[in-house]
């Protein structure tokens, strides 16, 4: 067929269509299940794999909303310490497929925040080695400090004590050399460490008139003096990767 011939058919075709608008409405609808057909076919064709199980890993621990830092994690069935300063990475060196399983943990790993909705934004941990029994792990934290708004009252040691945070507050100020298109009139690093020291001081201070109020350190076992748990707990885990005792601490 020359292009002639093709043009014309398609000029036919067209003046059909348009002649007819119950067989446009037809043509469009044998389009659109051709589409959907094909579309299908794609999406939904015959299996490449055989079935595969698959176990969901309930490993994570979410902290509390108040949640600032911890200060310890205990493990009483071993008489031990857990670490949580290691990271995803390090972790991921040691034990990428996460394989190691134990009765309890040696290590929290710090994770993203949860996405979780109703804990959504939340520091989270891994355990690891992956726990295979149900256990408590009691923990010493560091609360998050309420946002300041103008107009609060500050209560405790800081209810007469201000000064302290304009201390501190001046002294980041006098660091600052501003913009290039805006100077700080403020910025002295002569200034800024002598705002710094006095911040410094005040703290010191009132960290001592804190522990008076609200005691800090108080408890009844003093599981600070327990050692930590080591991070390798055997030789095969070491073996079966390429990292180095370096590597892991």
């Amino acid at each position: 067929m020359n292009n002639e011939e093709h043009d014309e058919d398609l000029r036919a075709a067209k003046a059909w269509l348009l002649a007819d608008p119950k067989e446009l409405a037809n043509f469009a609808a044998e389009h659109d299940k051709q589409c959907r057909q094909r579309k299908a076919a794609l999406a939904y064709g015959d299996a490449t794999a055989a079935a595969a199980t698959a176990e969901i890993f309930d490993g994570l621990a979410v902290t509390p909303a108040d949640f600032g830092s911890f200060r310890l994690i205990a493990d009483p069935y071993n008489q031990r310490r857990l670490a949580w300063w290691i990271t995803e990475d390090q972790l991921n060196v040691l034990d990428p497929s996460r394989s190691a399983s134990d009765s309890g943990p040696r290590v929290l790993v710090s994770r993203s925040p949860s996405t979780y909705t109703p804990t959504l934004g939340r520091i989270a941990y891994e355990y690891w080695p992956r726990p295979t029994a149900d256990r408590s792990y009691p923990a010493l934290y560091n609360k998050q400090a309420d946002d300041l708004v103008d107009g609060d009252a500050f209560s405790g040691v800081l209810a007469d004590a201000a000064q302290v945070l304009i201390n501190g507050a001046l002294a980041q100020a006098a660091q600052w050399p501003g913009t290039p298109e805006k100077a700080n009139a403020y910025f002295n690093l002569a200034l800024a460490r002598e705002k710094r020291g006095e911040f410094d001081l005040g703290v010191q201070r009132l960290s001592l008139r804190d522990d008076e109020q609200y005691s800090d350190d108080l408890q009844t076992i003093h599981w600070e003096r327990w050692p930590l748990a080591d991070l390798a707990y055997n030789d095969q885990s070491l073996r079966s990767t390429d990292s180095t005792l370096a590597d892991l601490y």
